[in-house]
């Protein structure tokens, strides 16, 4: 699978990409299946890209405006304005994502990873996701930014910035994250950087999704 563009797009956890506006948020009462970990300060949305090496120019550069864009398209009953309203951010380094395993259809827990300076060899880890497609239940993307952004009416709602795995020209309108994804860089071929195999063989419940 090959990083699609180097353009990331921002995503809502239960709802990831835009959805061009259709209201598609978990029905009124029910617990999300994620958790985010490891928060920072709050951030203004206008500066909170700076310093954000591992994210393309033109990506930080148009963060705010995109971010506005997608939180008035996915959030129509909140009255954002176009006056330039601040809007605060908390970013965060983990995530932890609750599935049901189809090996034997127990509860399980994956630990996603978000983190440019990750444990004692401060190496970037940026994991990679299964998202709920409509059409493709194994679609992929990799997770650069996890944020909760503050609404003007103080509503809070998890967003994550990501770039996705899928290489086609059709717009991803999805669902919400399964569980994490391992996936193996394709060492020796032209494009290793951003040639990954999926290891389907991790665990019982990754063999069983990848339908062997």
């Amino acid at each position: 699978m090959n990083e699609r563009g180097n353009r990331a797009h921002p995503s809502k956890i239960p709802a990831l990409a835009s959805r061009e506006g259709r209201d598609r948020r978990r029905p009124e009462g029910d617990a999300p299946h994620w958790r985010l970990g490891s928060g920072g300060k709050l951030l203004d949305s206008k500066c909170a890209m700076n310093g954000i090496h591992w994210i393309d120019t033109q990506t930080r550069d148009a963060f705010d405006t995109n971010l506005r864009r997608f939180l008035r398209n996915t959030f129509t009953d909140e009255n954002l304005r176009d006056d330039g309203l601040d809007l605060c951010i908390r970013p965060y380094k983990c995530m932890y994502i609750d599935f049901t395993s189809l090996e034997d259809f127990t509860g399980k827990c994956d630990v996603l990873r978000c983190n440019p300076d990750f444990q004692v060899n401060h190496e970037e880890r940026f994991d990679f996701v299964n998202v709920n497609m409509d059409q493709n239940s194994l679609s992929f993307a990799r997770v650069l930014y996890l944020f909760r952004c503050v609404l003007p009416s103080h509503r809070e709602e998890d967003i994550a910035l990501v770039r996705s795995l899928k290489a086609s020209r059709w717009k991803p309108n999805t669902l919400y994250f399964v569980r994490e994804a391992h996936m193996i860089n394709a060492f020796g071929c032209r494009n290793e950087r951003s040639t990954y195999y999926l290891n389907d063989v991790v665990d019982g419940d990754w063999f069983l999704r990848a339908e062997n």
